[in-house]
């Protein structure tokens, strides 16, 4: 995936892009247990990643306590990238997607990140 950014001239997204696909993929292999499957797209400004999987349940923000060894992928996706969301596909399950800027990342997305207690590299 990295390779194809760097391709398209998106090499500042390729931390972001491939901490989300990791998150999201995760959550369909370890909640959905169906295949899944991954989908770039590229409009005007925006790159829009999809994680398609066979389950209809969706995916929410939660805040997990401090001894809780997970639930944090989706508060991950929600700080590093510009929007996230759920669009069902009826008996076919769903895609969970998320969108990334094109430019360079504004200094609020390290506001984000630090409310969960992370920071930029």
């Amino acid at each position: 995936m990295s390779t194809l950014l760097v391709a398209h001239d998106l090499s500042s997204l390729v931390d972001d892009v491939q901490l989300v696909v990791s998150e999201l993929a995760t959550n369909a292999m370890r909640h959905a247990r169906t295949p899944y499957s991954v989908v770039l797209r590229r409009f005007d400004e925006t790159l829009r990643l999809e994680v398609l999987d066979g389950w209809c349940a969706e995916p929410s923000l939660v805040t997990p306590g401090p001894e809780d060894e997970g639930g944090r992928g989706v508060s991950i996706v929600d700080a590093v990238s510009r929007e996230w969301g759920v669009t069902p596909r009826g008996t076919a399950g769903k895609s969970v997607w998320a969108e990334f800027d094109t430019e360079a990342p504004a200094a609020a997305d390290n506001e984000h990140l630090s409310a969960l207690g992370m920071k930029a590299l």
